[in-house]
């Protein structure tokens, strides 16, 4: 295998691994343990861990990007069906995200950079959805969508600082309060027709 297939077969075991078990919990050697090479190899690709963190989160990122991407152009602009597959996409893979992953993040700043700019970025897209989603009479027109992205963002940090995490799975937060909340800014009209998120 070449120097770049390998680097793709590292980043793809090193995500696997820290989305698993946290990032504090994986060791370079565990990766090259897994793969079968050297731990020399990892380091001739990755200097330290921050940096194959980095770059191993900003390539998955970057691939579940470009899936969305891919889903909403095959949903042609329905808001009601980019939201039914979203849901869906999230009740698949948080269960499958430590939340050591979250709270181990702090301990990195470039990549807590990164993840910044990166929602900030996710957020203006947000926004354009909900203003398309009422364009389409999906979402409801009397609520301030910013308002609601913000409390979104504090019951988030909320759940991770009180580490409630370590009671409740991620999954039940999303299905418990996020979805509840969704469910609050469809139109009757929208509810009626997606009953199953």
């Amino acid at each position: 295998m070449d120097k770049d297939g390998t680097k793709q077969v590292i980043l793809a075991e090193a995500i696997k691994q820290f989305l698993t078990h946290g990032i504090k919990n994986v060791k370079m050697d565990d990766i090259a343990q897994a793969l079968h090479i050297s731990k020399r190899t990892v380091y001739e690709l990755f200097p330290n861990k921050e940096e194959l963190l980095y770059t191993a989160l900003s390539k998955f990122i970057d691939d579940e990007d470009k899936k969305r991407a891919e889903m909403v152009a095959e949903c042609n602009g329905d808001i009601l069906k980019i939201l039914y597959h979203t849901f869906r996409v999230q009740t698949d893979t948080l269960p499958l995200i430590n939340p050591l992953f979250y709270e181990d993040i702090a301990f990195y700043p470039r990549v807590k950079a990164y993840l910044n700019k990166h929602h900030k970025d996710e957020r203006k897209g947000v926004m354009r959805f909900f203003r398309e989603g009422v364009k389409q009479g999906v979402f409801r027109k009397d609520v301030d969508y910013k308002l609601f992205l913000d409390v979104v963002e504090m019951n988030k940090r909320a759940f991770m600082k009180e580490k409630f995490y370590l009671r409740y799975p991620m999954i039940d937060f999303f299905r418990s309060f996020t979805l509840v909340q969704f469910r609050g800014l469809l139109t009757d009209e929208a509810r009626s027709q997606i009953k199953h998120i």
